[in-house]
């Protein structure tokens, strides 16, 4: 552990009335620094890397293509946070709702993304990575909730450099 990063978060996590949980992994997944990493506290958008991660590799089996498109369904509709709501056509390409997904958190690209991957699949790939207090429980909704601890993505950076690189176009082994 690093006692320079130690004393950081220490010291940027003094703010009254807020709760934190940090945990701060290298490139391998060792620990650098942490703070109540094993609290579960409520999250917004945690469950959208579950699900970027899942795209990634149907992208690389073949189940998904990136020009596959999606239609817009109102029954998953949301309207807090994103631009698809204002957008007007009714069939968006897949990685054009993975860019909206990850560059804008935009909730509504997020459930019809979730529509057709699956939630079961979701809750599949959380086992996979061995998450026990991260998971995507449902679709986006006006009013939502969820709850996490930073201590698992330390493991899951690997992943994230594997998507990088597919998302790259590179070879990219996923499994």
């Amino acid at each position: 552990m690093s006692d320079t990063l130690q004393k950081i978060v220490l010291e940027e996590t003094k703010i009254a009335n807020v709760s934190w949980s940090v945990c701060l992994h290298d490139a391998q997944g060792h620990v650098l620094a942490e703070l109540d990493a094993g609290a579960s506290l409520p999250t917004a958008s945690v469950g959208k890397l579950l699900l970027m991660i899942e795209v990634a590799l149907q992208y690389q089996m073949g189940s998904i293509a990136r020009d596959d498109l999606l239609s817009r369904n109102p029954s998953v509709a949301v309207e807090n946070s994103g631009i698809l709501q204002y957008l007007r056509q009714d069939s968006y390409p897949v990685e054009d709702l993975v860019i909206l997904v990850a560059s804008v958190s935009d909730n509504y690209a997020t459930n019809i993304l979730l529509e057709h991957i699956g939630l079961s699949r979701i809750h599949q790939l959380t086992i996979e990575l061995g998450l026990k207090s991260t998971s995507l429980l449902d679709r986006v909704r006006n009013d939502r909730g969820g709850r996490t601890s930073p201590m698992p993505f330390g493991r899951i950076r690997a992943r994230a450099d594997q998507l990088h690189g597919c998302h790259q176009g590179r070879e990219t082994d996923l499994s």
